[in-house]
């Protein structure tokens, strides 16, 4: 293979026309008419591309036409922006560089662990060694010499690389101080540039998240004068886009890519949401009330906005399985060492998690015949990440920012997994809570440069905390109350204005859940999960009244309650998976509850308390026993001092009764004395 990519890049002009020519099916080569719009250099590179990649992929990619545009800015020296949306090959046109020129290093700010490793692996189909560089990184010698001697064609770095921790500078940091290492570098691309705009700079009093971010500027001072600038992102509405020009520093003569950030494929909808979002019962719909195994559910991504939420929201729709299909899962795994953690249908996803849990979770989901088929997350997974075969995106409430919708929208329908289910398309639909619906957008408090703006923006700078009501944006709200058609909305925010901004792909039958089909059909978005949307109209049958069980006496319930709360925290505290497993894998509080009430005479082993918890056996033998004994042992110790307790209440009651009869004694012989 290193012999043939030697040989294509040795090739004259005519050459390489001519081999294009013979090689590349026509369909899959760059237009005759964009190739005599280049310059010589220039088609070279169009051409060597077009052949290099077409051979590294087996025949099955080649660049398109705005993928070689893009790379024709780094490659000409020349500062670029390049919009385009979610999924349509931007990680290419930052690979290419470094494919036609191999002894060169490309620097590319990227900002979530979970996307650098991503295209590391992306990279490396093209044959371009890549590495990411971040907190996580470990302290290899070995790596960091390939590092700093450019064994590296590209480097995935996380902005706050450049920053000093604690006074101190990172190993990165100073390599930036070494002129040797820096003048390697010839690219600076910066990924998912719409992050300088949503963490990296001050929001209505709001200190920025990542204000490394903010500071792109000072990267381009540390680096050699002629290094080109280029920013990528797939949202860049006019008030994001003055914010990447002014961070940035992009030369006046910049050179613009862009394309219809519209996905033709994805349906979008809003449905209002029952209680709220802590009300899981709205998602009810992506069980199926009958589950026969082997039954597959679709592929869903369901960002939420709180670690704990996420978690609670994992749990609550796994255990709407049937529990015969659970410990069907468990089985599956039970070869696996009691160390590790066991997966789930639906799992949760956030930054509090350790990296190996992370990568095991991703990887299931990943797989289009891995464990996890649902998955709860934060916004960890909103941005960039490839993930093939996700059908439906939902948002527990409004995102922050249209922004932030607008890159979750676009995790959906990557890839032909999701075809096998719905031919044609994909859903991003955000469960609307009430609030959003109570909301005033009063037009006086709009802000006329930041369509994110929150509403009530003005009053936000003299406020120490704000709630997530508080921070949501305008425009988003307007998008979640909107009567009109969703598509239009997004293109109107992202200034697209192209002809396909609002387009819909054949064979998809609704654009949105504001209007009917093309054939007149009502838009229903109870077609695309297995039971009715939630709506606070369902009638509950009333309940047939139970029969009187032998519980537990009310009397040891506190304080046995206290006993298994404390016994459950030391555990947890103790669990070396605890990053990786909440404290209510041990026992959640419903099955407390239900142990504390559960009639001790029918508990006579963790066996019973496994049966009772409907728990598996990997369960018992790890925690089942120990909480019998626990019970055997507390229960025992309630029983003794209670009936310490009652002696000693009895003998008080004697010695009171005692003292009223020698009291009462003395009173009758007193009125006998008087009597006499």
């Amino acid at each position: 293979m290193e012999d043939y990519m030697t040989a294509i890049r040795a090739m004259n002009l005519e050459d390489l026309d001519a081999a294009v020519e013979f090689t590349v099916p026509a369909e899959q080569r760059p237009s005759r008419d964009f190739v005599n719009s280049l310059t010589s250099k220039q088609q070279h590179d169009v051409l060597r591309a077009t052949l290099l990649i077409y051979v590294l992929t087996n025949g099955q990619k080649t660049p398109r036409e705005f993928q070689l545009r893009a790379a024709l800015g780094p490659l000409s020296n020349k500062d670029s922006m390049i919009v385009a949306g979610t999924g349509s090959g931007k990680t290419l046109a930052m690979a290419l560089p470094c494919v036609l020129r191999p002894g060169t290093v490309s620097l590319v700010l990227c900002p979530m662990k979970r996307l650098q490793m991503t295209q590391v692996a992306e990279y490396a189909k093209y044959g371009v060694r890549a590495a990411a560089i971040n907190m996580d990184t470990p302290d290899d010698p070995i790596f960091w010499k390939d590092v700093q001697d450019g064994n590296y064609n590209l480097l995935l770095v996380s902005p706050e690389q450049r920053r000093s921790v604690k006074g101190h500078l990172g190993r990165f940091a100073k390599m930036l101080l070494d002129r040797t290492f820096t003048a390697r570098i010839e690219r600076l691309h910066v990924d998912e540039a719409h992050f300088i705009y949503t963490v990296g700079i001050e929001h209505h009093g709001q200190a920025p998240f990542r204000p490394a971010y903010g500071d792109i500027l000072s990267w381009r001072i540390l680096l050699q004068k002629d290094v080109s600038l280029q920013t990528l992102t797939a949202t860049s509405p006019s008030h994001i886009r003055r914010v990447i020009l002014d961070k940035t520093g992009l030369a006046s003569d910049y050179l613009s890519v862009a394309l219809s950030l519209n996905r033709p494929r994805t349906i979008y909808a809003t449905h209002p949401m029952v209680g709220g979002t802590n009300n899981f019962a709205n998602f009810d719909c992506l069980i199926p009330a009958v589950f026969h195994p082997p039954m597959c559910l679709r592929r869903t991504l369901i960002f939420s906005y709180e670690r704990k939420e996420v978690a609670a929201l994992a749990n609550y729709l796994d255990e709407l399985l049937p529990e015969s299909y659970r410990r069907g899962i468990r089985k599956l795994q039970a070869h696996r060492p009691n160390t590790e953690i066991r997966l789930k249908t639906c799992m949760p996803y956030n930054s509090g998690m350790s990296e190996e849990v992370l990568n095991f979770i991703f990887a299931s989901y990943n797989d289009p015949s891995g464990i996890v088929q649902l998955l709860s997350t934060t916004s960890a997974l909103a941005t960039g990440v490839d993930m093939a075969g996700v059908h439906t995106v939902i948002d527990n409430g409004p995102p922050p920012t249209m922004t932030d919708a607008v890159q979750r929208a676009g995790r959906s329908d990557r890839g032909t997994d999701a075809a096998l289910l719905f031919p044609a398309s994909g859903l991003y639909v955000i469960f609307v809570p009430p609030w959003v619906y109570d909301t005033d957008l009063v037009s006086e408090d709009e802000d006329p440069h930041d369509p994110d703006a929150p509403p009530n923006w003005q009053h936000l700078k003299k406020k120490k905390y704000t709630t997530r009501q508080e921070r949501t944006g305008r425009n988003i709200i307007e998008y979640c109350k909107s009567e009109f058609c969703l598509r239009d909305h997004i293109a109107t925010y992202l200034d697209d204005d192209t002809y396909e901004a609002t387009t819909v792909a054949v064979g998809v039958e609704w654009c949105c859940s504001n209007h009917a089909s093309s054939t007149d059909r009502p838009f229903d978005l109870s077609h695309f999960f297995y039971r009715p949307m939630l709506t606070g109209n369902e009638i509950k049958p009333k309940a047939a009244p139970t029969p009187r069980v032998p519980t537990r006496d009310t009397n040891q319930r506190p304080l046995l309650t206290d006993i298994i709360t404390r016994w459950r925290l030391q555990c947890h505290q103790s669990d070396p998976l605890r990053t990786g497993r909440t404290i209510y894998s041990i026992l959640t509080d419903q099955g407390l509850k239900l142990l504390i009430k559960h009639d001790p005479k029918k508990v006579n082993s963790g066996v019973d308390i496994g049966k009772l918890l409907n728990e598996t056996d990997e369960w018992i033998n790890e925690w089942g026993v120990l909480l019998y004994e626990l019970i055997i042992k507390s229960t025992a110790r309630i029983l003794a001092d209670a009936i310490v307790r009652k002696a000693k209440k009895k003998v008080a009651l004697d010695k009171k009764k005692s003292a009223a009869a020698m009291k009462k004694m003395a009173t009758d012989e007193n009125a006998a004395v008087e009597r006499c």
